[in-house]
Order: C-alpha cells, then structure tokens, then sequence
C-alpha cells in the first residue's frame, strides 16, 4: 500500500520480474509485502530504494533525497547514483533510521529518528521538538494548503517545540504570533506572512 503526501506524484510497473516504483514529486509512505521473485524497488531523483519487507517513506526535497524506515529494512543503492569516492556502494537502513541523501556530494548521512513522529503527517499531525522556525515553516508547506512565509530572516533561527495540525494552520499561526510576538499578514487567502513586531 501507498500513502501520498499533498502535492506528490508517482508512477508505477508491475509486472513478472518485479514492482518499480517512480516518485517523481514530493513524498510517499510505502507498506510493502516482501517477494523475493518480485523486488520492490523506488527510484527518487538519483536514488534507488529497495524494499525487503518493510514500512518505509521516500521523500524528495530540494538537494537532497530522505528515506526512512518505520519497520524491516531497505537497501539504498548509492553506485547507481554515482557514490562518492570511498563511500559504500550500497547501504543497508533498518528501523528507526533516516538517510538523507544528497546527490551534488554523492553521499548519504544517516540519523536515528523517532519514526512515529516523523510520520505523523499521515494522520495530519506535524510533531516538532527543538526544530528552527524556518524547519518548522518548510514542513508545514510541504503539507498545509496554505503557504507561510517569514518576512524576516532572523525569525527563522526561533526554535519551536509543539504540535501543528495540517487542518488548523491558521490556529497554530495566531498561537506562534502570541508567543513569539509576531505580527500576521494575510496578502490573500492561501499565504500568510509573519513579521516581527515593531521594535524587535
């Protein structure tokens, strides 16, 4: 099974020598029936993902390509993106683990992550603890049908810790504006902006 976040697009084959999967854009939560006979692969950007009976989410980000695995495991395959010099060719990921890979270095960092939390946009949950302001806005945006912008660079190095639920964005922005003293605009609908208030 397929889980798609907003604004994502995949393709796929399926046939007798094994299931391919081709995430053009954005992220997807993948649940998948090990089959030896039919491997499970997904290509992202440079990057080759492939499934040995597991839960995990590729996720395409701009410079860099994240896999992370709830449950099992999966094999990246770095040699068919052209692994850096002295970097495996293959890596293996289990459980709890998050790669970030970025395909201008060739190379892949790996972080242990509580994979519930990163996960929670599937129930419409974004969970954050210690994150910059200028992460936590990216999130957001990747999930929200709104888009938030700061107005000002220096608010995006605020740490914040709490939860944003994707369907009250408008609740968690008037929430931020009073515990960081922001000021909200709203050039239309869709977009809000967030300013420092005068004198900060």
């Amino acid at each position: 099974t397929v889980t798609l976040a907003p604004r994502s697009r995949l393709s796929y084959v399926f046939d007798t020598r094994g299931r391919q999967i081709s995430l053009a854009q954005g992220e997807a939560y993948f649940n998948v029936h090990h089959d030896r006979s039919k491997p499970f692969v997904v290509a992202a950007g440079a990057l080759s993902v492939t499934a040995v009976g597991t839960a995990f989410d590729v996720r395409l980000e701009p410079g860099r390509v994240v896999t992370l695995v709830q449950e099992g495991s999966v094999m990246l395959d770095l040699a068919g993106a052209g692994a850096a010099a002295g970097s495996p060719a293959r890596l293996q990921l289990g459980a709890g683990y998050l790669a970030s890979f970025d395909p201008l270095q060739r190379s892949a960092s790996v972080t242990a992550i509580d994979a519930d939390r990163e996960l929670g946009w599937r129930d419409g949950r974004l969970r954050f603890l210690d994150r910059t302001l200028n992460q936590v806005v990216d999130a957001v945006n990747r999930y929200a049908g709104k888009h938030v912008a700061l107005g000002d660079a220096r608010l995006g190095e605020l740490r914040f810790t709490g939860t944003v639920f994707i369907e009250s964005v408008d609740d968690w922005v008037a929430a931020l504006s009073a515990s960081f003293a922001l000021r909200v605009t709203r050039p239309d609908e869709h977009d809000i902006v967030l300013l420092p208030t005068a004198g900060n």
